[in-house]
């Protein structure tokens, strides 16, 4: 059969099907992994008894059941070759992940650590992804480098990164030219006190919690973050014991008013909204948005 017609019927399939032709011959696992279909959205969740794996909408289930692998799909259960179900999720998700638009990844689980690990080090090996959008959930920070070094820089628009645990993000991570190419980072529950802040004004957009915006800081925001055509938008979460008043001095010398506030700031590149809320949350919120 000529590619151009199997990768024209394998383009119609759905992503189950896909996954089924994979496991037929070596001529299907081929001609899959070597057409062009690509997803817009994997999510790829990892639970302690269960693996849970979304391609466009449609969910796949794993699980143990007494020692021996199922999966289940649109309400019907099948046991698997595979002895081990995680192993069996991490070789579909890595039949899969190729082309994709968003890839969301999350750790749940709070066992397995290690055999975790050791699966996405085996499903990243000698792969490169080519995805917009990343989201990484509750991951230790050497996964995390593995995961976005294997996305292709340039393809990766936006990383967002989450912990439950309040992690500290690492230097290192900013020497990846995924890193440094990409548009958008969002951090949840990561400290980024490590990074230097200027590593951050690449970005269009960002959003970060550190656990002190000095005044330092704030001034090379002001110098230089704010001066770049391409910045649109930044916030970032701090304590609230941050002097708020002697920050919007920096942008507005004569400020006199209360500790919350919104204020315009204006340079050569446009106008600026800046506002500071230290009721919100626990901790203080310093925003910058671009007019």
């Amino acid at each position: 059969m000529p590619l151009e017609i199997s990768d024209e019927i394998l383009s119609k399939l759905p992503a189950m099907d896909l996954l089924s032709c994979r496991k037929v011959c070596k001529s299907l696992r081929s001609a899959v992994d070597q057409s062009g279909n690509h997803l817009n959205r994997i999510s790829f969740d990892i639970c302690n008894d269960f693996v849970a794996m979304d391609l466009n909408g449609s969910q796949i289930k794993y699980t143990d059941v007494s020692g021996t692998a199922y999966v289940t799909y649109k309400g019907r259960e099948t046991k698997i070759e595979e002895d081990n179900f995680m192993r069996a999720a991490f070789n579909d998700l890595a039949s899969v992940l190729k082309n994709v638009k968003k890839f969301v990844f999350q750790n749940y689980s709070k066992v397995k650590q290690q055999a975790i690990t050791s699966s996405i080090n085996d499903m990243l090996e000698n792969k490169c992804i080519a995805v917009e959008s990343v989201v990484l959930y509750n991951f230790p920070h050497d996964d995390i480098l593995n995961i976005i070094s294997s996305c292709q820089a340039e393809v990766l628009k936006d990383i967002v990164l989450w912990h439950r645990d309040g992690v500290e993000l690492s230097e290192r991570i900013t020497c990846l030219d995924q890193w440094k190419k990409a548009r958008t980072l969002h951090c949840r529950f990561l400290f980024c006190d490590l990074v230097p802040i200027e590593h951050f004004f690449h970005f269009e957009e960002f959003s970060i919690q550190i656990d002190n915006l000095s005044m330092p800081n704030a001034i090379k925001i002001r110098d230089d973050l704010m001066n770049k055509t391409t910045f649109k938008t930044c916030t970032i979460s701090t304590h609230h014991n941050v002097q708020s008043i002697e920050l919007a001095r920096i942008f507005q010398p004569d400020y006199m008013g209360d500790i919350d506030y919104n204020i315009k700031y204006s340079n050569n590149t446009g106008t600026f909204e800046i506002s500071f809320k230290s009721s919100l949350t626990i901790r203080a919120r310093f925003v910058i948005k671009k007019c």
